[in-house]
């Protein structure tokens, strides 16, 4: 099981190799590194927008309590 794949890309539109594992894995999410990483890129499937707020909302919530030295 892929919980998460990072891939190198040179546009913004997802691999055809990617999209299949991401359509076999549907809770699989990949991200995908553009222009040596200056952009970034996720794909997600099987994820509806309150899921995604909640995603967004767990990883704010983790930042917020890193300690900063």
């Amino acid at each position: 099981k892929i919980d998460v794949l990072i891939i190198g890309m040179n546009e913004d539109k997802i691999p055809m190799e990617y999209k299949e594992i991401l359509d076999g894995v549907p809770e699989s999410v990949i991200i995908g590194l553009i222009k040596n990483g200056r952009r970034v890129a996720v794909f997600l499937d099987d994820i509806g927008s309150n899921e995604l707020i909640d995603l967004m909302r767990i990883k704010t919530d983790e930042e917020s309590k890193r300690e900063v030295i």
